[in-house]
């Protein structure tokens, strides 16, 4: 059995944020962002303008390059927005005939 790890190095959306980004993403980690409904004020320019699965991954997912894929994260605050994003990104993502849908959902 072997493991592998990966670190994401690039914020692909935060490098260009300046020096606090960080900062921000613990508040709104920690709660402290949020309002009485559980939502959390984005400023205009921080949100995406398009789908976000295509943004952060690109339209289709090459399975020869996954190496590139530890990189790019989505975060998002609940399990279930978690998983439809992770849904669209692994229905982009091209595998051989031979991998069935038995195996694909072992993946997911």
């Amino acid at each position: 059995l072997r493991r592998l790890t990966h670190h994401l190095r690039v914020n692909m959306r935060a490098r260009d944020a300046g020096n606090d980004w960080h900062e921000r993403l613990l508040e709104i980690g920690n709660g402290d962002c949020n309002d009485a409904d559980e939502c959390v004020q984005m400023p205009e320019e921080k949100m995406c303008s398009s789908d976000i699965v295509t943004e952060i991954f690109v339209v289709t997912l090459d399975s020869d390059r996954t190496s590139k894929l530890c990189e790019c994260a989505i975060l998002r605050p609940k399990n279930d927005h978690v998983q439809r994003l992770k849904d669209t990104a692994f229905d982009r993502l091209r595998v051989e005939k031979k991998l069935g849908q038995k195996n694909l959902q072992k993946c997911r």
